[in-house]
């Protein structure tokens, strides 16, 4: 059966357009899909400031960033309107940018992509069901969900679920992350990247904080970094499995080896448009 796949990996893994105009099309996707707290930023609607303000409030509730801009009293609801449709207007996917940059004709785009959305609905269904037949499910959905969207909202790394499996052990890639809950159903959260993942993710969190003078490499600075977006991932978590009265506490995050699993270990990965990474639930 096909996995979940973006849209760019699927056209490079059946050979309608090489890998290297792939990285072209989705540099040039970044370099005009602005998120939403630079638009405002470079239009003089916020601060450098406030944009800090903003997203450390982010991190401590998991909301978006214009709602939270709004409620600080920063912008006013028309002015978060207007940015949202300036951003949705100047939106370009991925292949449209392989069109823009004359890596695909729109032909062949329009094909593709309805071979592509038939596939990805039954991909993206199977994924869902071994989801919800998981052990561990309310925990496993709630560390998917909240890892996938705090990859975007705080890294820029857009992931999707692609596998659930608890027949194998998690694969480490060149950098694990891990952090222990306990409660009245204890289990270990641990979260394994590339290392330039682990970079990319710790530079887009360390932006805000120090501007231009970011690592260019994984050091002890960005890997604490990282150590800290799996703290903000695991409250996160804790504080969704609290509202169905489940009661946990997250400890310290830790990076390197996990402990061994002491039970079922819960295995899911979760697709990037260039790369994966993957998590364990156990």
């Amino acid at each position: 059966m096909s996995s979940v796949q973006f849209f760019g990996q699927w056209l490079v893994d059946r050979g309608a357009v090489s890998a290297g105009a792939l990285q072209d099309a989705l540099a040039y996707q970044a370099a005009v899909n602005l998120p939403l707290g630079a638009l405002a930023l470079s239009k003089g609607l916020l601060s450098e400031r406030q944009v800090l303000l903003v997203h450390t409030e982010q991190r401590r509730t998991d909301r978006r960033f214009g709602e939270l801009a709004v409620q600080m009293g920063f912008l006013r609801r028309a002015q978060l309107d207007e940015l949202l449709r300036e951003q949705a207007e100047a939106h370009v996917l991925i292949g449209e940018a392989l069109v823009q940059k004359g890596h695909l004709s729109r032909g062949a785009l329009d094909d593709a992509f309805a071979a592509y959305r038939a596939e990805q609905m039954q991909a993206e269904e199977a994924t869902r069901r071994a989801l919800a037949e998981a052990p561990r499910a309310a925990a496993v959905e709630a560390a998917a969900d909240i890892t996938a969207r705090l990859l975007l909202r705080m890294g820029n790394l857009s992931a999707k679920l692609t596998r659930v499996t608890w027949d194998r052990p998690l694969e480490p890639q060149e950098r694990t992350f891990w952090q222990r809950v306990e409660g009245a159903a204890p289990f270990v959260y641990v979260l394994t990247l590339s290392d330039a993942q682990t970079l990319a993710l710790g530079r887009r969190m360390l932006e805000p904080l120090q501007g231009a003078d970011v690592p260019d490499g994984v050091n002890a600075l960005v890997r604490d970094v990282v150590k800290e977006f799996v703290n903000i991932v695991v409250t996160q978590v804790c504080l969704r499995l609290a509202r169905d009265g489940r009661d946990h506490r997250p400890g310290p995050p830790e990076d390197g080896p996990p402990p061994a699993p002491e039970g079922a270990s819960v295995v899911v990965e979760l697709v990037l448009p260039s790369g994966r990474v993957g998590l364990a639930i156990f």
